[in-house]
């Protein structure tokens, strides 16, 4: 019976396919604007905060004194939530500035899966060369802004290990540093190397500053100072900077080539004005040794020891920046949390501690794209309700036509039951059908999109290899809705069709 009944409602559908199909051409539109724009939203979405603006990423500096902090009598208890101070209850204790002890405590707190401090060079810096290595037609010569971070928190790996490494997924990836190239700082051992007058008077692996010490004629040799940068760096510079200079772009398959890579920098000088006072400039070498997202988004991260040890020189000479950081406090901590359900918790614990934190750009990104794709979704709805009155004007048109039809069946043992169930099964098949076409269009769509973004696109910093995500429940959404929408358009015609009497419509025969 149930077989006769599916092929009764075929065979039904086959006869008035022309006229359903011009009305279902609204729920394919429909299905297909809403599944691209939801898929397009969740796509930025990830996208912007997995790679461009991370959200588990907070840095926590010292609080400007205009700013709020936590009133006298209030606290903050075990759970991160404030309230009244109680009778010899312990308060948080406030902090001006960041010192290892902040950082000890910050690094206890349950929601944080990682924290690093960071120290900026209190003094400026000016980089020059890199001609040869970028195949360039002259040296460069720039601002060079130098942060430090604790050598110990970059991630080293062999050969084997940073193999397997690029192996992964972009965003699975650990190794920073790549074998024969480490992350240290060489001060001791620079402290034990000889004096020298040219480069091949220093042992292999190091070279010969002239000047390189304060008030001194001779040369010292020293090793390179090792440096990262940031993959956001390397996004402005494939990006923006290459392009329309003519340099060379550095992408993951010719990285290798630029690992290694030395420049010059004078510590203690400015390309925009020369420093007062009573020091000299101090020249070393940088060596590229990695890419880490630890580094400084637009310029280059050394080990921290250095920058202590610099800041005191400058200090001293008279050539440090007003406001420098001094050599015993850190810049910032940078904090990574383990979801995004612990973010408020923490950063009301900070706040507690008298520290502030920088404005999440995580989130004002996210909530753009939040209030855009909300927009585009309300319209791809709205058409779908057009359509689906569509939907139901054919419906209408059809039971008016049938009602011969339907009384015959009537006539013959058909219930209402099983004559509104023909049209809601009608309007379910359509539905459906609707659903997987504008699934399939939404597919097809984003794939040439992707295409056109890939090869017809200039590059740009950060351009992704697609904008673009489709998780499985937004597919059964997407096809959910299609059907449930074509069912309640076929709904109210079916209780009209179910209304006929036999001898009312039998009647029309006469």
């Amino acid at each position: 019976m149930t077989r006769r009944y599916l092929a009764f409602v075929l065979a039904d559908t086959r006869r008035n396919w022309k006229r359903l199909a011009v009305s279902s051409i609204g729920v394919i539109i429909g299905i297909w604007a809403f599944t691209l724009f939801f898929a397009f939203g969740i796509g930025l979405d990830r996208f912007l905060e997995g790679q461009v603006f991370p959200w588990d990423k907070i840095v926590v500096v010292p609080a400007r004194a205009s700013m709020d902090t936590c009133p006298d009598d209030d606290y903050l208890d075990d759970s991160g939530t404030f309230g009244t101070l109680l009778p010899f209850a312990p308060k948080t204790r406030k902090f001006s500035v960041i010192t290892d002890e902040v950082v000890n405590i910050i690094k206890q707190r349950p929601e944080v899966r990682e924290a690093y401090p960071k120290m900026k060079a209190s003094f400026p810096a000016t980089l020059v060369g890199g001609r040869h290595a970028l195949s360039l037609p002259y040296e460069l010569k720039t601002v060079l802004f130098i942060d430090g971070i604790p050598a110990d928190e970059v991630v080293h790996c062999s050969s084997e290990e940073a193999r397997q490494d690029m192996a992964l997924p972009s965003s699975k990836r650990r190794c920073e540093v790549k074998a024969p190239y480490s992350f240290k700082d060489f001060g001791k051992e620079d402290s034990s190397l000889p004096s020298c007058r040219t480069d091949t008077d220093c042992p292999k692996g190091t070279f010969c500053a002239i000047n390189a010490r304060p008030g001194t004629s001779t040369g010292h040799c020293y090793h390179p100072i090792p440096a990262i940068i940031s993959p956001y760096l390397l996004e402005i510079w494939n990006g923006s900077v290459a392009p329309a200079h003519g340099y060379p772009r550095i992408d993951p398959s010719s990285l290798g080539n630029f690992l290694g890579l030395t420049v010059r920098v004078y510590l203690g000088s400015s390309v925009f004005s020369t420093m007062k006072g009573s020091g000299h400039p101090i020249m070393r070498r940088f060596q590229l040794v990695g890419v880490s997202d630890k580094a400084l988004d637009l310029g280059v991260t050394i080990p921290m020891g250095y920058i202590k040890r610099w800041s005191r020189i400058f200090k001293d000479s008279g050539n440090a920046r007003p406001g420098g950081t001094p050599a015993h406090t850190y810049s910032s901590l940078v904090v990574r949390v383990k979801d995004k359900r612990s973010i408020s918790q923490f950063l009301a614990f900070i706040k507690s501690m008298g520290l502030s934190y920088e404005e999440s750009k995580a989130e004002t990104a996210g909530l753009a794209v939040t209030i855009i794709t909300a927009i585009l979704l309300f319209i791809s709805i709205v058409m779908i309700l057009i359509a689906a009155i569509n939907i139901a004007h054919t419906f209408y048109t059809i039971v008016a036509q049938r009602r011969r039809e339907i009384g015959v069946l009537r006539a013959i043992g058909a219930s209402r039951r099983d004559i509104a169930a023909l049209f809601v099964l009608e309007g379910t098949i359509l539905g459906a059908l609707s659903g997987l076409l504008g699934i399939t269009l939404a597919l097809l769509t984003s794939t040439g999109v992707d295409w056109i973004l890939a090869s017809a696109v200039p590059d740009f910093p950060f351009k992704p290899d697609t904008v673009f995500s489709y998780p499985g429940w937004l597919v059964v959404l997407a096809f959910s809705f299609s059907v449930i929408a074509a069912v309640i358009a076929a709904y109210l015609p079916a209780r009209a069709a179910s209304a006929v009497e036999p001898s009312e419509a039998l009647s029309v025969m006469v």
